[in-house]
């Protein structure tokens, strides 16, 4: 029928179902087989069930395909994603979903960390999260100016690290302290501090901090040692307007699209294996801001998740970046350059533990979505 995808010959009874889960039950983790959803602008959580296993999303997901006559698009996808998989590739014959090729006439994937975007979303994602991560510009009582970056997690709640903010903590919490020091009223965010396409640059709009700005405070470890959970090296700043909940542009009491935040993950720690592909929204050497990637940028995580490591580049003023898989999931908060200062690696805190500190601590973790409005 036309408009209407190609129909397996042979019918899908349940049995066969259930071979067919089993077979991708072994080829797809959850996040493989998210991505695979998501390249048929499908979405996972259509299938997650009180059980909340991947066994069973998967089956749903197949009885649901089947249900509509689309499974041959789920197998195909299927192949296409794993077509080094033997049983994937002899389900695919099997079922007669094409005419399937001998192994080596097949299109590769050559990475398997490195999946098919969906281009119109993946851009949709990166301009809201270009709206939510500011220039954080902190003016020194001495001299100058002490830039970072930071973005926002909730309508008033940006997150940074804590060596960004650390000339306000200690101005205010150490008589002795001799290093910059600088006054909260005095702090600044800029969102939409970025370069225009004819090369002008647009100078944004500033919030600045909350009179009680402090929602939490994790210091980094000073002795270089391996940090603890207590030692993440993040801060959690409340603003003194929710800039999440008002417009975009230079009138945000206005009508216009709300700014939003970056949400934070409640699917439990991200997998942050060796190779995969990391991106970085930042303000390096304080310059408009800026995205860095790497496809195969992660080196290791350190036992106890206070530190992951990859080769994303950053500079100075990076400080506070969040840090991305390529589909847009936060994974980390970017915390400094190699500190041997053999320039091998750079570092951050992955994402959930930074979570776990905020629970413990009573903070407000925003959950529902990715990117946008609660």
């Amino acid at each position: 029928m036309r408009g209407m995808e190609a129909q397996m010959r042979r019918s899908m009874t349940g049995p066969d179902q259930l071979e067919w889960q089993r077979v991708f039950v072994g080829a797809f983790t959850w996040d493989d087989f998210g991505r695979l959803l998501k390249g048929l602008d499908d979405r996972i959580d259509r299938f997650i069930g009180r059980d909340n296993v991947i066994d069973s999303i998967i089956l749903r997901a197949i009885e649901d395909y089947v249900r509509h006559g689309l499974q041959n698009r789920l197998l195909m996808a299927a192949l296409a994603a794993r077509s080094d998989n033997q049983e994937i590739v002899e389900l695919a014959r099997n079922f007669h979903a094409t005419s399937v090729p001998e192994r080596h006439e097949l299109e590769s994937i050559i990475r398997q960390s490195n999946s098919m975007l969906n281009m119109g979303v993946w851009l949709e994602n990166a301009v809201k999260i270009q709206q939510a991560v500011c220039r954080i510009e902190i003016p020194l009582q001495t001299d100058g100016t002490a830039f970072g970056t930071g973005f926002l997690v909730g309508p008033d709640l940006v997150i940074t690290n804590y060596h960004v903010i650390e000339p306000v903590v200690a101005s205010e919490d150490d008589p002795r302290y001799s290093g910059p020091k600088a006054a909260a009223n005095s702090v600044t965010c800029r969102f939409d501090y970025r370069e225009m396409i004819d090369g002008s640059r647009s100078a944004g709009i500033v919030y600045r901090l909350a009179a009680q700005w402090r929602v939490l405070l994790s210091p980094n470890n000073q002795n270089r040692q391996e940090p603890t959970v207590n030692e993440l090296d993040c801060a959690v700043l409340r603003l003194a307007r929710p800039a999440g909940t008002l417009a975009v542009g230079d009138k945000p009491d206005g009508q216009g699209t709300q700014r939003g935040w970056i949400k934070l993950p409640d699917s439990g720690p991200p997998a942050l294996t060796r190779d995969t592909p990391l991106f970085i929204v930042q303000h390096p050497q304080a310059e408009p801001i800026k995205l860095a990637l790497d496809s195969s940028s992660v080196l290791e995580v350190n036992a106890s998740r206070t530190r992951v490591r990859y080769r994303t580049n950053t500079e100075h003023g990076s400080s506070g970046s969040p840090c991305f898989d390529q589909d847009w999931n936060l994974v980390a908060l970017h915390h400094s350059g190699d500190p041997n200062f053999a320039f091998v690696y750079n570092e951050g805190i992955p994402i959930d533990t930074i979570v776990s500190s905020m629970q413990s601590n009573g903070v407000p973790v925003l959950y529902e979505g990715k990117v946008g409005h609660s």
